[in-house]
C-alpha cells in the first residue's frame, strides 16, 4: 500500500509512514529528506501523488521523508538555529525542492542556505540560478550550442511587426516561470500577442518563441536522474486544436524506445543545467530533436504510469547516492 493511500486514510493506520506536517517526527531510520512543497496545511501536501510516491522510495532507501513548506520554516538565524512552526529543527542531509518553475525567493533561499551547510541539494542553486526560468534556462542551453527554437524576451509594447518578421507567425508566447502547461499561448498575429501579453505579465520575463509546427500537438518528455536518462514518453494534445501535449492540459501519453539521439540531447541538458533530477520536454524538427523545455521538479505519475519505469525510486536512490558522497566526503 502507497504512502498516497494511507495519507488519505486508507488502511493500518500505524503504518510507518513520513512525517505528515511540518515539524512532526518522520518514521524512518536514517538520514532525513525535506520534500520542500509549498503548502497552507500538512493534508493539502499528502494529496500530491507524485509527493507520497517519492516519500514511500525514500523510506526505502533508508531515509526519513519530511514534507516541509518554505513558509514554515524559520531561516533567519542561519542553519544552526533553523526552526520549523517555532520547533528547532536539525539541518537535514538531503532537500527535493518540487515547486520547479514556481520556486519563490524563500525556498531559493533556504534551499542555498542549506546548500551552504552540506546539505545535498536538488536542485542545486546554481542550477536554479541556470534555469529557475524559461528564459535564462533558453540562453543557457543555447550558449552551450544545444539546438532550441529560436525566442526572444518580450513586454508590453512590443513591436509585433518586427517580431513576427523574425519569428513568423504563429509564434508561441509562453511565461519564464509557467508550468503544466497553463501560461502558454499560441498566437497568430499582431493583436492576439497584445492579448497575450496581457494575460501573463508578471509571471516571470515574457518569451515570443518560434513555433514547431511539424511538432504541434506532440512533444516527448525525457526523465533523466543523476545524468542518465531512464526511459521515455511520447506525449499528445487531446484535440486537434490544441497545441500543448503537456498530460496536466488534457494530453495523452505512451511509452516509446529510449534512441540513443533522445538519450544523448536530454542527458546534455540536463549536464549543462548541473540538474541531478530533470524532466526534459523535446520537440519534433526535420529528422530530429530540438530542446523546448527544462523541468527541475518535474511530475513523475503519469510517466510511471505508461512506461513501468519506476522513477520515484530512482530519484531515491539517486539522493541517497549523493548523501553518501557528501557525507563520505566530509570525513576525509
Amino acid at each position: 500500500m502507497s504512502f498516497y493511500d494511507r495519507s488519505m486514510g486508507r488502511g493500518e493506520p500505524n503504518a510507518a509512514r513520513p512525517a505528515p506536517a511540518d515539524g512532526s517526527p518522520g518514521e524512518g531510520t536514517g538520514q532525513e529528506v525535506w520534500i520542500l512543497q509549498r503548502h497552507k496545511n500538512p493534508q493539502q501536501a499528502l494529496k500530491n501523488e507524485n509527493t507520497a510516491r517519492l516519500a514511500d522510495a525514500l523510506l526505502r532507501y533508508g531515509m526519513t521523508p519530511r514534507v516541509v513548506s518554505p513558509q514554515h520554516v524559520g531561516q533567519s538565524r542561519g542553519p544552526g538555529h533553523l526552526r520549523i512552526k517555532q520547533t528547532p529543527v536539525a539541518v537535514p542531509a538531503a532537500l527535493i525542492g518540487r515547486s520547479g518553475a514556481n520556486t519563490g525567493a524563500e525556498a531559493r533561499a533556504l534551499g542555498a542556505m542549506l546548500e551552504g551547510a552540506g546539505t545535498a541539494a536538488f536542485p542545486t542553486a546554481r542550477a536554479l540560478a541556470l534555469v529557475g526560468d524559461k528564459l535564462s534556462a533558453g540562453r543557457w542551453l543555447r550558449a552551450a550550442g544545444l539546438p532550441v527554437p529560436d525566442f526572444r524576451e518580450i513586454g508590453p509594447g512590443v513591436d509585433a511587426q518586427a517580431l513576427g518578421k523574425v519569428l513568423g507567425w504563429p509564434l508561441v508566447v509562453k511565461a519564464g516561470r509557467g508550468s503544466k502547461g497553463r501560461s502558454v499561448r499560441l498566437v497568430d498575429g499582431p493583436e492576439a500577442l497584445a492579448q497575450a501579453v496581457s494575460d501573463l505579465i508578471g509571471q516571470g520575463p515574457l518569451i515570443a518563441q518560434r513555433f514547431v509546427a511539424e511538432s504541434r500537438g506532440r512533444d516527448i518528455r525525457v526523465i533523466v536522474i543523476g545524468g542518465t536518462a531512464i526511459g521515455a514518453m511520447a506525449r499528445e494534445a487531446s484535440g486537434p486544436n490544441d497545441f500543448r501535449s503537456n498530460i496536466a492540459a488534457g494530453g495523452r501519453g505512451r511509452a516509446i524506445p529510449l534512441c540513443p539521439e533522445i538519450a544523448q540531447l536530454a542527458e546534455a541538458a540536463a549536464r549543462t543545467a548541473d540538474l541531478g533530477i530533470a524532466g526534459v520536454d523535446l520537440l519534433h524538427e526535420g529528422s530530429g530533436f530540438t530542446l523546448c523545455e527544462l523541468n527541475t521538479a518535474p511530475g513523475f505519475v503519469a510517466f510511471e504510469a505508461v512506461t513501468g519505469i519506476d522513477v520515484a525510486a530512482a530519484i531515491a536512490g539517486h539522493v541517497a547516492a549523493r548523501v553518501a558522497e557528501t557525507q563520505g566526503a566530509r570525513s576525509c
